[in-house]
């Protein structure tokens, strides 16, 4: 029922006079002219007994109160009264019984009745219903955010009806938001977080008389409802088909709650009672999802979700071999469309000339020259799509080898070349340097410090091989030194095993030889020094034998321009042979070759393979006729230096004796640590094993295990912890289960505690084209599924089936030596399923379709 207001809004003038008693006649009137009274009505002009009217009565001063009479005198008991200073006074004032009028008296000072002015009501007084309903039921006494309620009541007396109330006014129920009916039922709209108490009325209303009774109370609970829809969400509303997106519900309902989605027809899958997972549609068009809540106060809520599939045709697209050559397979894919789509290859002159499928298919050309390729992809709906390509075939030739210095210094030129191919071009990558000349011998300078990577392509009509280089760029041509023994104030006879000498860029030489020795500073009895200037030498004299041993010098960094010389390899007094062998090591302790380091045999030295001997007798100490000077290279640089020697006559009687001049050389900083046997391996179908070694570590935090494959940027593998300080070998390995086919270039990068980091120097493999991968067959499957790993067949592994919402069907241990894993499928429904194979922490994800 509707709720009928009336205002009645009166104007009146106040009417001022004296009244017959003393007391009155001696107020004061204030200044009030006018005032206004307005009256609103519960309901219509008609009434029922024992109503009542609201009344409200605005003035243009400010007076102590009003007072309402039923007669124009204004005297007996008031209908009303209201008090205060004030100039808005509101309130109650019953209906009367007939018609008739009331009086509004204005109170002034002392209270005086200042004035009166009349307002007429014409009422109707009708009959209101004298009973009320004995009981009122509310079923279900507990319910939830729209749930309905019904509600009952007593039978009405004839010709009146039952109706309904949320709330009450003047006594009896309002109307407002009312039905009618006995029962009736009424939709619970309120949505609340903890449980309330509601009530509803119910009351006797006669139509005739448009009277209400007295209106009854009964509650009922609102269990709280925490159920919230727009929490629902999908990770795309629109998405291809065959594309998987997320369905989540799980910040819709507190913990507990239970889920029922409905993602309708060609959906996979179509239904699920998890509160969030992944979904996709096998056709186009609008989907309408819904979800339907239970959370644990036992309230429902059914949510619903609209996505859009869309149907996209596919596209023909080629990924072709970035280098084809003659006799060499390069591997062609296309870029995969998705689910139903036929993929066919035609390879014009190619081995093989056709094939299927995504790919990789891997082809080989036995002439040179353009060839023809062709792919066209096809699926139900859609029109073939087809892509056309020439391809460029050249000639095969040998991998470049860049050859050229593997130290230098800032905005210094360095030569570097490649062999040359008959009608090539070269295209070099310089690693933030600058390029002077062109072809396979070009000039390259930085102008910045550090380990620096570059490279030549060499394109020969298509056919296109690479090489890397490392160079490590100084800031400066590194500081001269030399090892000045008499500068340190070493006395002459000093036992020079295990000295070491400091220069002033903290560059350490440390001379050492074996336990059989005796190795010092010469005496002055000998005669061993050479020129004007009488050089300090070390003595290295030993009793004849026919066993080597050795003096070594050692560097705590690598240093270049290193020359010294062997002195008198003869002893006077006697006809023998002595023999020395010289060997030079960089910091990764690879030897060089006596052609790499340069040296200068005099006369009386010999030279057979390695050995160095003298075969003069009664050679002058004060000569060098039988001296051997070494001055390597500046590209050359050396961290230790080994001096065999042997005397060839069994005779105890004599010693053997020769002098090692002082060392001079130049070096630049130190590094943190002094790689040594680094290599890489391919152990099995893409699994690549990196061993390397320290002989010293420096502050060493951690090595960094980086790949560049086929030419393009080293990336980041994995780290590995350092030693931190060392002086011994420590041995590092590392596994890489992930090699990509082609040419595949790893580096360790090494890292101190203060960030600053340095590389080892490069190791190129070779990946054979059927990588590293889990090949599994047949797919889709019917009821047999095999599994072809080669890293599981070496080192074992786990083998897992899930479905696309997560869920473990199969899990398996595979032990090493099974080539070929096989399970049953039978058991299994149509769809598609995930198969994860974990070896050695390399974890590989291939889909599985079984269809029966």
């Amino acid at each position: 029922m509707k709720n009928f207001t009336k205002i009645l809004i009166i104007t009146f003038a106040f009417l001022f006079y004296s009244f017959p008693f003393e007391t009155k006649a001696q107020c004061t009137p204030p200044s009030v002219n006018s005032y206004t009274c307005h009256t609103t009505f519960c309901e219509n002009t008609s009434y029922c007994p024992n109503q009542t009217t609201w009344f409200t009565a605005d003035l243009s001063g400010t007076a102590t109160g009003i007072k309402i009479y039923d007669n124009n005198l204004g005297t007996g008991t008031p209908v009303a009264t209201f008090t205060g200073s004030a100039s808005f006074y509101s309130g109650y004032i019953p209906i009367p019984a007939t018609s008739s009028s009331y009086y509004v008296f204005v109170l002034g000072a002392g209270g005086c009745q200042l004035s009166s002015s009349s307002i007429d009501y014409s009422f109707v007084i009708n009959a209101r219903p004298s009973s009320k309903p004995t009981s009122i039921t509310a079923s279900p006494s507990s319910v939830c955010h729209n749930d309905e309620v019904e509600l009952t009541a007593t039978a009405p007396p004839s010709g009146q009806e039952v109706r309904w109330s949320t709330v009450q006014i003047c006594g009896m129920g309002s109307g407002l938001d009312a039905g009618a009916g006995n029962p009736a039922t009424f939709q619970e709209s309120n949505y609340t977080s903890f449980d309330v108490t509601k009530t509803m009325y119910g009351y006797y209303y006669d139509p005739n008389t448009t009277c209400r009774g007295e209106a009854v109370a009964v509650n009922y609970t609102v269990r709280k409802s925490s159920i919230e829809c727009s929490n629902v969400t999908m990770g795309s509303y629109s998405l291809n088909i065959n594309t998987s997106t997320t369905f989540d519900a799980s910040s819709a309902a507190p913990s507990g709650s239970t889920y029922v989605w409905d993602f309708g027809i060609n959906a996979s899958p179509a239904t699920s009672t998890s509160a969030s997972g992944n979904v996709l549609w096998t056709s186009g068009g609008s989907k309408d999802i819904s979800v339907t809540i239970t959370d644990p106060n036992g309230c429902v809520s059914t949510c619903y979700k609209t996505v859009v599939v869309n149907v996209v045709c596919p596209t023909a697209v080629v990924i072709k071999p970035a280098s084809n050559c003659t006799g060499v397979t390069g591997a062609f894919s296309a870029q995969n469309q998705g689910a139903g789509v036929s993929y066919s290859w035609t390879f014009t002159g190619g081995t093989p000339s056709s094939a299927t499928g995504v790919g990789p298919h891997n082809v080989s050309w036995s002439t040179a020259g353009t060839k023809n390729i062709a792919l066209t992809v096809s699926k139900s709906g859609c029109s073939n799509n087809t892509q056309n390509l020439t391809d460029t075939v050249g000639t095969n030739f040998s991998v470049p080898t860049i050859s050229g210095p593997r130290a230098g210094f800032l905005n210094t030129s360095e030569t570097f070349s490649t062999s040359a191919v008959s009608g090539a071009s070269y295209t070099w990558t310089l690693g933030g340097g600058t390029q002077t000349g062109s072809g396979n011998s070009v000039g390259i300078s930085w102008s910045t410090v550090g380990n620096k990577i570059f490279g030549v392509e060499v394109n020969g009509s298509g056919c296109i091989k690479s090489d890397t280089h490392q160079i490590i760029i100084g800031a400066s041509p590194c500081y001269a030194s030399q090892s000045d023994f008499s500068g340190k104030n070493i006395g002459s006879g000093y036992a020079m095993n295990n000295t070491t000498i400091t220069d002033a860029a903290n560059t350490q030489a440390t001379f050492s030889c074996n336990y059989l020795s005796t190795f010092a500073l010469q005496s002055s009895t000998l005669n061993f020094p050479r020129g004007a200037t009488n050089d300090t030498c070390i003595r290295w004299a030993k009793l004849c034998r026919q066993s080597w041993d050795s003096a070594m010098a050692t560097f705590n960094v690598p240093v270049r321009d290193l020359s010294f010389n062997i002195r008198d390899l003869d002893k006077n007094g006697g006809t023998y042979i002595d023999s020395v062998m010289v060997f030079m090591y960089d910091a990764n302790g690879r030897k060089y070759s006596l052609g790499d380091i340069g040296y200068t045999a005099n006369a009386g030295v010999g030279l057979k393979g390695s050995v160095f001997y003298s075969i003069t007798s009664q050679e002058a100490y004060n000569t060098n006729g039988c001296d051997v000077t070494f001055t390597a290279p500046s590209e050359v640089y050396i961290s230790k230096v080994a001096i065999y020697r042997r005397n060839s006559v069994l005779n105890a009687a004599y010693q053997m004796d020769m002098g090692i001049s002082e060392f001079t050389w130049c070096a630049t900083t130190p590094l943190p640590v002094e790689f040594t046997n680094e290599s890489a391996t391919v152990i099995a179908k893409g699994t690549v094993q990196i061993d390397w070694s320290t002989a010293m570590e420096k502050n060493n935090d951690y090595f960094t295990i980086e790949r560049a494959a086929n030419n393009g940027e080293f990336v980041p593998l994995a780290n590995l912890n350092g030693k931190g300080n060392s002086n011994s070998l420590s041995k590092y390995r590392f596994i890489d289960y992930t090699a990509p086919i082609g040419h595949v270039i790893y580096r360790i990068k090494q890292t101190d505690y203060d960030g600053n980091f340095d590389y080892s120097r490069l190791m190129a493999v070779q990946i054979d084209a059927t990588g590293n991968k889990t090949i599994i067959y047949p797919n889709p499957a019917q009821n047999d599924v095999s599994i072809n790993s080669d890293a599981m067949f070496l080192f074992g592994g786990k083998v897992k089936l899930l479905g696309l919402d997560g869920r473990v069907y199969l899990d398996f241990d595979v032990l090493p030596g099974n080539e070929v894993f096989s399970f049953k499928t039978s058991e299994l429904s149509n769809g598609l399923y995930l198969i994860v194979t974990e070896v050695n922490g390399a974890i590989n994800v291939s889909k599985l379709a079984i269809k029966k």
